[in-house]
């Protein structure tokens, strides 16, 4: 039986480029169980760091998958503008859109 495995990249927004309601409705939770202001600063680094863990945050730049047992392996990302697919080492690479990969 294969093995295969799996590792999913994401990337959050950047928190200072969301709208003031949507900061406000994701930080309205620290405001409210933060004791100090030191708690707040470490629970907003938190959530900011977090934000690719969210699929209304974030999104999957990268899927890489291996399949152990044949030694064969490809990777799926968001490219750059000009990227195009390839292959190396036994593994091949894929440049597609978010929607794509999933």
């Amino acid at each position: 039986m294969s093995t295969l495995i799996f590792d999913i990249e994401t990337v959050g927004e950047d928190f200072s480029s969301l709208d003031e309601t949507t900061q406000e409705s994701l930080t309205r939770w620290i405001k409210r169980e933060a004791g100090n202001d030191d708690e707040y600063q470490a629970a907003l680094k938190d959530l900011e760091q977090g934000l690719g863990f969210s699929p209304l945050t974030g999104q999957i730049v990268a899927i890489g998958v291996l399949d152990a047992e044949r030694e064969r392996s490809a990777v799926y990302y968001q490219p750059a503008e000009g990227d195009t697919d390839f292959e190396e080492d036994a593994c091949q690479y894929e440049a597609l859109n978010e929607k794509a990969m999933l």
